[in-house]
Protein backbone atom coordinates (compact mmCIF):
# COMPACT_ATOMS: atom_id res chain seq x y z
CA UNK A 1 0.00 0.00 0.00
CA UNK A 2 1.04 3.45 -0.54
CA UNK A 3 0.84 6.34 2.36
CA UNK A 4 1.42 9.89 1.71
CA UNK A 5 2.30 10.75 5.04
CA UNK A 6 5.88 12.21 3.96
CA UNK A 7 5.44 12.68 0.21
CA UNK A 8 9.21 12.08 -0.35
CA UNK A 9 10.09 8.99 -2.68
CA UNK A 10 13.31 8.35 -1.29
CA UNK A 11 12.11 8.10 2.62
CA UNK A 12 10.75 4.46 3.03
CA UNK A 13 11.32 4.70 6.50
CA UNK A 14 14.37 2.11 6.34
CA UNK A 15 17.17 5.13 6.56
CA UNK A 16 17.04 5.53 10.86
CA UNK A 17 17.20 2.17 11.34
CA UNK A 18 20.37 0.01 9.96
CA UNK A 19 20.14 -3.24 8.18
CA UNK A 20 21.43 -6.25 10.08
CA UNK A 21 20.21 -9.36 7.99
CA UNK A 22 21.49 -8.18 4.85
CA UNK A 23 24.68 -7.49 4.96
CA UNK A 24 25.02 -10.71 6.81
CA UNK A 25 23.47 -12.12 3.27
CA UNK A 26 25.96 -10.30 1.23
CA UNK A 27 28.93 -11.53 3.51
CA UNK A 28 27.67 -14.88 2.65
CA UNK A 29 28.95 -14.86 -0.66
CA UNK A 30 32.33 -15.85 -0.93
CA UNK A 31 33.77 -17.91 -4.39
CA UNK A 32 36.73 -19.42 -4.94
CA UNK A 33 39.30 -17.10 -6.69
CA UNK A 34 40.70 -19.71 -9.52
CA UNK A 35 36.96 -20.19 -10.90
CA UNK A 36 36.31 -16.49 -10.48
CA UNK A 37 39.09 -15.63 -12.74
CA UNK A 38 38.29 -18.31 -14.84
CA UNK A 39 35.21 -17.64 -15.48
CA UNK A 40 35.73 -13.74 -15.73
CA UNK A 41 38.11 -14.39 -18.46
CA UNK A 42 36.83 -17.49 -20.25
CA UNK A 43 34.98 -15.24 -22.69
CA UNK A 44 35.88 -12.46 -25.58
CA UNK A 45 33.29 -10.07 -26.00
CA UNK A 46 31.36 -11.87 -28.56
CA UNK A 47 30.72 -14.77 -26.56
CA UNK A 48 33.57 -16.69 -27.95
CA UNK A 49 35.82 -18.97 -26.16
CA UNK A 50 38.78 -16.36 -25.10
CA UNK A 51 41.72 -16.91 -27.46
CA UNK A 52 43.98 -14.72 -25.04
CA UNK A 53 42.45 -17.29 -21.64
CA UNK A 54 43.25 -20.58 -24.13
CA UNK A 55 46.01 -19.85 -26.46
CA UNK A 56 45.31 -23.05 -28.45
CA UNK A 57 42.07 -22.09 -29.94
CA UNK A 58 43.91 -19.05 -30.73
CA UNK A 59 46.25 -20.39 -32.70
CA UNK A 60 44.12 -22.56 -34.62
CA UNK A 61 41.65 -19.65 -35.09
CA UNK A 62 44.96 -17.91 -36.73
CA UNK A 63 45.59 -21.08 -38.61
CA UNK A 64 41.81 -21.76 -39.99
CA UNK A 65 41.60 -17.97 -41.05
CA UNK A 66 45.15 -18.08 -42.50
CA UNK A 67 44.23 -20.95 -44.57
CA UNK A 68 40.68 -19.47 -45.59
CA UNK A 69 42.67 -16.18 -46.97
CA UNK A 70 44.57 -18.08 -48.47
CA UNK A 71 42.50 -20.39 -50.41
CA UNK A 72 40.45 -17.26 -51.74
CA UNK A 73 43.24 -15.70 -52.82
CA UNK A 74 44.27 -18.60 -54.91
CA UNK A 75 40.84 -18.71 -56.10
CA UNK A 76 40.89 -15.43 -57.02
CA UNK A 77 44.68 -15.58 -58.88
CA UNK A 78 42.77 -18.77 -61.32
CA UNK A 79 40.03 -17.23 -61.75
CA UNK A 80 41.96 -13.93 -63.28
CA UNK A 81 43.53 -16.15 -65.73
CA UNK A 82 42.52 -16.27 -69.56
CA UNK A 83 42.71 -19.57 -69.81
CA UNK A 84 40.34 -20.10 -66.80
CA UNK A 85 38.05 -17.22 -68.21
CA UNK A 86 37.49 -19.17 -71.23
CA UNK A 87 36.65 -22.37 -69.56
CA UNK A 88 33.55 -20.44 -67.06
CA UNK A 89 30.39 -21.88 -67.35
CA UNK A 90 28.02 -18.79 -67.00
CA UNK A 91 24.87 -20.13 -68.31
CA UNK A 92 22.86 -19.23 -64.91
CA UNK A 93 24.37 -15.66 -64.76
CA UNK A 94 25.23 -17.08 -60.99
CA UNK A 95 28.31 -16.60 -58.71
CA UNK A 96 31.87 -17.50 -60.09
CA UNK A 97 32.66 -19.33 -57.00
CA UNK A 98 30.32 -21.49 -54.04
CA UNK A 99 30.93 -23.93 -51.66
CA UNK A 100 29.54 -27.96 -51.85
CA UNK A 101 30.25 -30.10 -48.72
CA UNK A 102 32.74 -27.51 -47.38
CA UNK A 103 34.66 -27.18 -50.69
CA UNK A 104 35.50 -24.19 -53.11
CA UNK A 105 34.40 -24.68 -56.74
CA UNK A 106 34.25 -22.82 -59.70
CA UNK A 107 31.88 -23.44 -62.88
CA UNK A 108 33.25 -24.91 -65.49
CA UNK A 109 31.43 -25.65 -68.78
CA UNK A 110 31.00 -29.67 -69.26
CA UNK A 111 33.07 -29.60 -72.26
CA UNK A 112 36.22 -27.58 -71.77
CA UNK A 113 36.28 -29.97 -68.63
CA UNK A 114 36.54 -32.73 -70.30
CA UNK A 115 39.37 -31.85 -72.55
CA UNK A 116 41.34 -30.81 -69.52
CA UNK A 117 40.13 -32.82 -66.57
CA UNK A 118 43.19 -31.94 -65.05
CA UNK A 119 42.25 -29.01 -63.82
CA UNK A 120 40.17 -30.26 -60.26
CA UNK A 121 38.20 -32.74 -59.13
CA UNK A 122 34.39 -32.39 -59.73
CA UNK A 123 32.14 -32.46 -57.20
CA UNK A 124 28.58 -31.73 -58.83
CA UNK A 125 26.90 -30.62 -62.12
CA UNK A 126 24.06 -28.65 -63.35
CA UNK A 127 21.33 -29.70 -63.98
CA UNK A 128 21.20 -29.20 -67.59
CA UNK A 129 24.88 -31.18 -68.01
CA UNK A 130 26.46 -28.68 -69.21
CA UNK A 131 28.22 -27.08 -66.20
CA UNK A 132 30.86 -29.10 -64.06
CA UNK A 133 31.61 -27.35 -60.67
CA UNK A 134 35.25 -27.99 -60.16
CA UNK A 135 37.37 -27.65 -57.15
CA UNK A 136 41.04 -26.45 -58.72
CA UNK A 137 44.01 -28.34 -58.37
CA UNK A 138 45.72 -26.13 -56.97
CA UNK A 139 43.22 -25.33 -53.35
CA UNK A 140 42.58 -29.47 -53.02
CA UNK A 141 45.59 -29.44 -50.49
CA UNK A 142 45.12 -26.85 -48.54
CA UNK A 143 41.24 -27.50 -48.63
CA UNK A 144 41.74 -30.56 -47.18
CA UNK A 145 44.72 -28.86 -44.14
CA UNK A 146 41.75 -26.03 -43.58
CA UNK A 147 39.43 -29.36 -42.92
CA UNK A 148 42.01 -30.99 -40.52
CA UNK A 149 42.65 -27.30 -38.72
CA UNK A 150 38.60 -27.41 -38.40
CA UNK A 151 38.57 -30.27 -37.21
CA UNK A 152 41.14 -29.78 -34.24
CA UNK A 153 39.75 -26.58 -33.36
CA UNK A 154 36.48 -28.14 -32.76
CA UNK A 155 37.97 -31.07 -30.63
CA UNK A 156 40.21 -28.10 -28.70
CA UNK A 157 36.74 -26.31 -28.38
CA UNK A 158 35.38 -29.22 -26.96
CA UNK A 159 38.22 -30.12 -24.66
CA UNK A 160 37.76 -26.39 -22.84
CA UNK A 161 34.13 -26.42 -22.69
CA UNK A 162 34.62 -29.58 -20.55
CA UNK A 163 37.20 -28.19 -18.33
CA UNK A 164 34.79 -25.14 -17.86
CA UNK A 165 31.93 -28.01 -16.65
CA UNK A 166 34.30 -29.80 -14.57
CA UNK A 167 35.55 -26.59 -13.09
CA UNK A 168 32.06 -25.21 -12.49
CA UNK A 169 30.97 -28.64 -10.87
CA UNK A 170 33.68 -28.79 -8.43
CA UNK A 171 32.61 -25.33 -7.31
CA UNK A 172 28.83 -26.34 -7.84
CA UNK A 173 27.89 -25.81 -3.96
CA UNK A 174 29.15 -22.99 -3.36
CA UNK A 175 27.58 -21.46 -6.30
CA UNK A 176 24.25 -22.81 -6.36
CA UNK A 177 24.51 -21.29 -2.59
CA UNK A 178 25.64 -17.75 -4.00
CA UNK A 179 23.06 -17.89 -6.41
CA UNK A 180 20.23 -18.35 -3.92
CA UNK A 181 21.78 -15.30 -1.78
CA UNK A 182 21.97 -12.70 -4.52
CA UNK A 183 18.85 -13.72 -5.65
CA UNK A 184 16.97 -12.82 -2.60
CA UNK A 185 19.62 -9.44 -2.21
CA UNK A 186 18.03 -8.98 -5.91
CA UNK A 187 14.39 -9.46 -4.66
CA UNK A 188 15.03 -6.92 -1.70
CA UNK A 189 16.58 -4.32 -4.30
CA UNK A 190 12.84 -5.08 -6.30
CA UNK A 191 11.13 -4.08 -2.96
CA UNK A 192 12.89 -0.95 -2.18
CA UNK A 193 13.24 0.21 -6.14
CA UNK A 194 9.15 -0.60 -6.32
CA UNK A 195 8.36 1.36 -2.90
CA UNK A 196 10.05 4.74 -4.07
CA UNK A 197 8.32 4.76 -7.55
CA UNK A 198 5.42 4.71 -5.41
CA UNK A 199 6.39 6.71 -2.80
CA UNK A 200 5.22 4.40 -0.18
CA UNK A 201 6.19 3.50 3.29
CA UNK A 202 7.74 0.54 5.95
CA UNK A 203 4.99 -0.08 8.07
CA UNK A 204 5.88 -0.22 11.05
CA UNK A 205 4.92 -3.64 13.25
CA UNK A 206 4.05 -3.80 16.65
CA UNK A 207 2.20 -6.04 19.11
CA UNK A 208 -0.82 -4.56 19.47
CA UNK A 209 -2.53 -6.35 17.05
CA UNK A 210 -4.19 -2.92 15.72
CA UNK A 211 -4.18 -2.06 11.81
CA UNK A 212 -4.11 1.52 10.78
CA UNK A 213 -3.23 2.67 8.01
CA UNK A 214 -3.53 6.19 6.04
CA UNK A 215 -4.41 7.59 2.41
CA UNK A 216 -3.60 3.88 1.34
CA UNK A 217 -3.49 3.13 -2.37
CA UNK A 218 -3.50 -0.37 -4.36
CA UNK A 219 -0.31 -0.48 -5.71
CA UNK A 220 -1.66 -2.03 -9.28
CA UNK A 221 -3.83 1.43 -9.59
CA UNK A 222 -0.61 3.27 -9.29
CA UNK A 223 1.34 1.07 -11.49
CA UNK A 224 -1.05 1.92 -13.95
CA UNK A 225 -0.70 5.77 -13.50
CA UNK A 226 -4.36 6.00 -13.25
CA UNK A 227 -5.24 9.46 -12.71
CA UNK A 228 -7.82 10.92 -9.49
CA UNK A 229 -6.59 7.54 -7.41
CA UNK A 230 -8.92 8.25 -4.02
CA UNK A 231 -6.48 6.70 -1.19
CA UNK A 232 -8.36 5.06 2.09
CA UNK A 233 -8.03 4.79 5.66
CA UNK A 234 -8.21 1.68 6.77
CA UNK A 235 -8.44 1.11 10.98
Amino acid sequence: DQNNSNGNGDDLGLQPKPFIELPKLASSIQIDSDILSLLTNAFDDEGKLSSTTFPSLGRLRSKVRTLKRDILSTVDSILSLSSTKERLAVESGGALTMEINGRLVIPISQDKYSQNSMMGIVHDASRSGKTAYVEPTEIVGPTNELRQAEGELRAEEARVWRELTESIIRHRKELERNVKVIGHLDVVMGRVRLGRKLEGCVPEVGEEGVVSVKEARHPILLLRELEGVVGSDVE
